[in-house]
């Protein structure tokens, strides 16, 4: 885990430790020399080593294109090449066959937050584990003509969610969720779906599925893995911004009825609305949706978190769980993950505090214990 490196005049850095779920130790500072890789895509390989590519210059929202590997068998981090493009939030997916491309991210930071094209990447590179190096693969974000002269265009950790066809062996597809868009004048949110289809003979194109989830950005959303093999999947996506509230509403669209494949609500609804949340798979299958805030800004007041964690059940489309209030604020910045015992891992998170002193940064983490510690127990 990091969060911000540091930006000294000579040199940046960013200091990374490893904690021991089992234990409650943290084993560093391991540190990466020459970046801050603070908003960097993050991916893991096949032989599970983590790889992180881009992050923020001199703290001054100007992406970089360092790529780094980290080999859990040493604890150290090796530099293996860089982008072909500067990149700041950009997300790494890995494709069905392995393979790791950069998608989006921001170039130069401009006058203004957010930025305006053409500040964005508008090509995806690929990368090598063979020769450890990126290719800069080709422009794939194109006019799509509705609305008018609206250009398609993910930004910031854009919904990518790898998917294949299992009846074409090398079908490569990254669906998009609708986390938000760019256009000809600056952002607009996307509530449309779009997949970017890897073609055999090295091109990627963008296909319009159809079908409105509604919920636009700043919500969670995820894959639910099938074990039969010859499904493709269904994605869930809760919370996020509805105009201007923090939605309660969640959406699920089976990829396995594409080209037909459209949002459908889920019976049930979250009890409370909220954006910047984050999103769990359970070891039961079911889902857990994690803190955030009511309000729809990114750095949002303490007094809006929202402390508590809702657990979904696809089996009855509904939340059949909610956690006790926690201490803290998880928000914007916070992460949540399912750690190797089973529990969940809150930690992070940035907010402003009242009266307002600036952004505060929360270096605090939890750990939830789900009702199946329970139902074992029993």
């Amino acid at each position: 885990m990091w969060g911000y490196g540091t930006n000294p005049p000579a040199l940046e850095e960013t200091d990374t430790w490893i904690y021991d779920a089992f234990t409650g130790q943290f084993t560093g500072p391991i540190t990466i020399d020459g970046a801050n890789i603070f908003c960097c895509g993050v991916g893991q390989l096949a032989d599970g080593r983590a790889i992180v590519s881009g992050g923020n210059d001199k703290a001054t929202a100007t992406g970089i294109r360092d790529t780094f590997i980290f080999n859990p068998a040493n604890n150290q981090w090796t530099q293996v090449g860089y982008l072909n493009q500067e990149r700041w939030y950009p997300t790494t997916p890995i494709l069905s066959d392995g393979t790791l491309v950069a998608v989006s991210g921001w170039i130069h930071p401009g006058s203004t937050l957010p930025p305006v094209p053409p500040g964005w990447v508008s090509k995806i590179d690929v990368f090598s584990t063979v020769t450890n190096s990126w290719t800069d693969f080709m422009p794939t974000f194109n006019d799509i003509g509705a609305p008018p002269n609206d250009h398609f265009q993910p930004h910031f950790y854009p919904f990518m969610i790898p998917y294949h066809d299992p009846n074409q062996a090398s079908d490569r597809k990254l669906f998009f969720a609708g986390r938000a868009t760019a256009n000809g004048i600056g952002i607009s949110h996307s509530t449309r779906t779009f997949s970017l289809d890897f073609t055999s003979n090295g091109a990627a194109v963008w296909k319009n599925l159809g079908g409105d989830s509604t919920l636009q950005g700043s919500g969670a959303v995820m894959m639910i893995n099938r074990t039969d093999p010859i499904d493709v999947g269904t994605v869930y996506k809760f919370a996020g911004k509805m105009g201007s509230i923090a939605s309660k509403e969640g959406r699920r669209i089976d990829l396995n009825q594409i080209p037909q494949a459209f949002w459908a609500p889920t019976a049930g609804e979250l009890y409370t609305g909220r954006t910047e949340c984050n999103i769990v798979p359970l070891p039961n299958g079911k889902i857990a949706i994690v803190g955030g805030t009511t309000a729809t800004e990114f750095h949002s007041l303490e007094s809006t978190a929202v402390r508590n964690i809702e657990i979904f059940d696809p089996a009855t489309d509904t939340v059949v769980e909610v956690s006790p209030l926690f201490a803290g604020s998880r928000m914007y910045h916070s992460i949540a993950l399912l750690t190797p015992n089973a529990t969940i891992l809150l930690a992070g998170g940035e907010y402003i505090p009242i009266p307002d002193t600036g952004i505060v940064k929360n270096f605090t983490g939890q750990e939830y214990y789900p009702s199946y510690f329970s139902d074992e127990l029993v």
